[in-house]
């Protein structure tokens, strides 16, 4: 892999269900929903490699926003240099009401195959709970997504939360209500430019 150079950047983080957000390169989805419907990931080798062809064209001065993931987006892994800016980064939390992100998720997932999203259900059985996972896949079956997704956030928002706190870096909240992606984008850029903290700039190694 290529050197990575320094860039100043900012982890953007929101809840499941929030909406699109930006990505440093089209990274491969990791969680168990937000891989329906998409191709197989790439090898880890080839994602590093789109990473960093990615990073080259970014330049040095100016802020850099990724997505708030864990070091695992599935079978793919950030390379660390990244990653370790990432952890000590400030965080930009884009906050929906759970209504609007339940009628994001069935609208995303509402196409899917009913199996998929069973066994998708079923494998985060295990920190779901037991009842809650056949609550939630009887939902599916009996096609009520939105309750069914409304038992599924509940574990992926401790999850999100827990990986948040554990971090103990700055974190900066931005409403995005009854807005559009672009609308969100738009107030993300004038929150920052008129309030937020700089990014943080880091040295990344080879």
């Amino acid at each position: 892999m290529t050197a990575l150079q320094n860039r100043r950047s900012d982890r953007v983080g929101s809840p499941g269900g929030t909406g699109p957000r930006p990505r440093t390169a089209r990274q491969p989805s990791g969680q168990q929903l937000g891989g329906l419907g998409l191709p197989p990931q790439p090898t880890n080798e080839q994602f590093e490699n789109r990473v960093a062809m990615q990073w080259s064209h970014f330049h040095p001065d100016r802020p850099l926003w990724l997505e708030a993931e864990s070091k695992r987006i599935g079978l793919c892994r950030i390379p660390a240099a990244i990653f370790q800016q990432m952890e000590q980064a400030t965080v930009l939390e884009i906050l929906r009401p759970r209504q609007e992100r339940l009628d994001l998720l069935v609208k995303i997932y509402g196409t899917a195959a009913m199996e998929d999203l069973v066994a998708a259900t079923q494998r985060i059985g295990k920190r779901l709970g037991g009842l809650r996972t056949q609550q939630a896949i009887a939902l599916l079956r009996e096609g009520k997504l939105a309750e069914a997704f409304d038992l599924i956030l509940d574990y992926y928002d401790k999850t999100y939360r827990y990986d948040l706190e554990r971090r103990r870096v700055s974190i900066q909240s931005i409403d995005a209500a009854g807005l559009s992606d672009l609308e969100t984008a738009q107030r993300l850029i004038h929150q920052y430019r008129h309030g937020l903290a700089e990014p943080i700039a880091l040295p990344i190694a080879q």
